[in-house]
């Protein structure tokens, strides 16, 4: 799939006109970057792992009792990739790479701010996509641990909603911060 969202940009660059034209250059210069592919291959892993629970509370006939479950087996899967999943998702995201002919920045190099100078250069690479992508993300599933402890009532049901939007809201928010 991802070869053919490629041709289609290319042809719209290519043989488009106007504001169409430069949005789908502009796509295709982010979607060639190696952070939006290691964000789309974190946003992919992470909605994997929680699409259970979400299939869950989508339905109309819920068993809370169910969902709570859910989410306690979510919450010891997310904190198992938090723990453990760096190194492999790294490797995933670099042979992708490789294989797309996506330039993977040496991750001992210094990310350039925009508006510094190169010597003035802030974070490694691997921190950026370590600490301040990966790890915050999984930060942010702390609610995970609130939803384990609710109850079977109505109340509890708001609660859950509440804390689902607040979810989305900050993944959206961090996924938008980057890209």
């Amino acid at each position: 799939m991802w070869k053919a969202v490629l041709e289609v940009l290319e042809n719209i660059a290519e043989g488009g006109v106007g504001e169409k034209r430069t949005t789908a250059s502009g796509l295709l210069l982010q979607m060639e970057s190696f952070e939006f592919v290691f964000i789309l291959h974190l946003m992919i892993q992470l909605l994997g792992i929680t699409n259970d629970v979400s299939q869950c509370l989508q339905r109309k006939d819920q068993n809370i009792v169910r969902a709570i479950a859910l989410i306690g087996i979510t919450l010891d899967k997310i904190n198992d990739v938090r723990q453990h999943g760096w190194d492999e998702l790294f490797v995933e995201v670099k042979d992708f790479s490789v294989i797309n002919q996506i330039i993977i920045p040496d991750m001992e190099d210094k990310l350039t701010i925009r508006g510094r100078s190169r010597d003035r250069g802030g974070q490694h690479y691997y921190h950026h996509f370590k600490n301040d992508i990966f790890n915050v993300l999984f930060r942010e599933t702390h609610w995970l641990r609130f939803w384990a402890q609710l109850q079977r009532t109505d109340n509890m049901k708001d609660d859950i909603v509440r804390t689902c939007r607040s979810l989305e809201s900050s993944a959206m928010k961090l996924f938008a911060s980057h890209g």
